[in-house]
């Protein structure tokens, strides 16, 4: 190393600039964690445009910018220490449905409420950060094994216990937690900060309300995941995806009812998969979106061709998952597909779950009315999931209620099963819909269901999902 005039340092002075740099960085970082934990007192114009860049105005916390600055500062003093670091990246899972439901106010005075909890979850020397969305961030030094983590995911826990509220309202956080440990699972921020995510990402695909390490399996599991996106992706272009066709029946006389349209994917090498192995893919990554666009237009022109061949006219009924069901210009792709494929209205239903529909149900019941009024059909899948009302069912424009699978598969042993099936279809008579029973298997389940009057039926003891090709051969029953 040469100075400017030429002259060369010695390796003591090269060591001394050295340390003299990592002081200048552990200054910072300390400075960094009161920025980020404590609040600052008023000042000059500079100083207050100095918190505004480093600092999340709502919250008070570090934003991302200064939590990766003093996370880089913490990685170079652990180095030189031989220390551990823990990163927590922390999902609450609250915000965004309640500013879709009730307002940003609402989704902004809850997230106030979550950050003043969470900093008092962690040490003076850690640092708390709000990332964005749902999701904050913590950082805690002088690790002594990684296990000690979860004593902080513990407390923020606990900071959480006590529902947030909003007026007279109040919400759980349901907080999952992903964590990555400085050096025993990467050296470098960029790493720490992906193998976090990733660790988040199965803590939430666990069910929530969980933390989980970071591991070389779930990072095996990510890139398994990648591989299934990037295969998914293709698959359209390639023509790999497929429906399949289930006819749902009259309980009484057998008599075809509807059809629904069943997604399956010709893998190249893995062969006919079920929605099972890719649609949560497909959800996470919006690949679901012009998927179900195809699906839309491929069932409609399916039942177009049905009727042009001579059939009796069924209702095709596709399934709609949140995603989809939630577009902005959903009632447009409809009305579009239909005019494309000619088919009248009356022969296309949609089926969405309880929970899709219980999302923000103001904007459920407009966007339902709006295609009932063109003659589009819904019902309602997996009821007596997700704890709806009966004022909420009321309000919901549907002719159906389909009783879930869980329900029907043990109905020969579970009496609390049996009487739920009852009440489901008790209640959806006095509304005066119709019930259908999917995953019927067993002549015991069928039999229950006919004897307390159950309208509909689907499942294997009927008939199992069948390629275009073979469903026409079962149309030639019904002619």
């Amino acid at each position: 190393m040469a100075d400017k005039d030429g002259s060369r340092n010695t390796l003591q002075e090269q060591v001394a600039l050295l340390q003299e740099r990592i002081k200048e960085l552990e200054r910072s970082a300390e400075e960094c964690s009161r920025a980020g934990n404590e609040p600052i007192e008023s000042g000059s114009n500079l100083q207050t445009e100095r918190q505004r860049s480093t600092r999340d105005e709502l919250t008070g916390l570090a934003n991302r910018v200064l939590f990766e600055d003093h996370f880089r500062v913490e990685i170079a003093r652990a180095r030189r220490n031989d220390g551990k670091l823990a990163l927590l990246l922390l999902d609450l899972g609250l915000f965004k449905p309640v500013s879709d439901a009730l307002g940003r106010d609402a989704g902004d005075e809850l997230l106030r409420q979550a950050a003043a909890g969470l900093k008092t979850s962690v040490r003076e020397s850690d640092t708390v950060a709000y990332i964005g969305g749902d999701e904050f961030a913590i950082l805690l030094t002088g690790v002594a094994r990684p296990e000690d983590a979860t004593v902080i995911v513990k407390k923020a826990r606990a900071s959480l216990e006590a529902p947030l509220r909003w007026k007279e309202q109040a919400f759980q956080a349901n907080i999952s937690v992903g964590i990555s440990i400085f050096p025993d699972d990467g050296r470098e921020i960029e790493a720490l900060l992906r193998y976090a995510e990733r660790a988040l990402y199965q803590a939430k695909n666990e069910g929530g309300n969980a933390y989980q390490f970071y591991s070389s399996s779930i990072n095996s599991r990510s890139l398994e995941r990648v591989r299934i996106e990037n295969q998914l992706r293709q698959a359209l272009d390639r023509r790999e995806l497929r429906l399949y066709y289930q006819p749902e029946l009259d309980i009484d006389t057998g008599r075809l009812i509807s059809v629904e349209a069943l997604l399956r994917w010709q893998h190249p090498e893995l062969g006919l998969l079920r929605p099972e192995y890719f649609m949560e893919v497909a959800e996470e990554t919006g690949l679901i979106v012009p998927i179900g666009d195809w699906t839309l237009v491929t069932a409609c022109e399916q039942n177009k061709a049905w009727q042009e061949a001579g059939y009796p006219p069924v209702c095709m009924t596709i399934n709609l998952s949140s995603r989809q069901f939630h577009q902005p210009d959903l009632a447009e792709k409809t009305l579009r597909a239909l005019e494309q494929c000619r088919l009248d209205p009356q022969w296309l239903e949609y089926e969405i779950t309880e929970a899709t529909a219980m999302r923000n149900l103001e904007q459920t019941v407009a966007l339902m009315n709006k295609l009932v009024e063109k003659g589009i059909a819904f019902s309602l899948d997996d009821y007596g999931t997700a704890c709806s009302s009966v004022n909420q069912l009321k309000r919901l424009p549907i002719h159906k209620l389909k009783i879930d699978r869980s329900f029907i598969e043990d109905i020969p042993h579970d009496p609390d099963h049996r009487a739920v099936v009852r009440a489901v279809i008790a209640l959806s008579h006095s509304l005066q819909l119709r019930t259908i029973a999917e995953g019927v298997e067993t002549n015991d389940q069928l039999a229950f269901l006919r004897k307390n009057h159950c309208d509909e039926v689907q499942g294997y003891l009927l008939k199992e999902p069948l390629p275009q090709e073979r469903f026409r051969e079962l149309m030639e029953s019904y002619r």
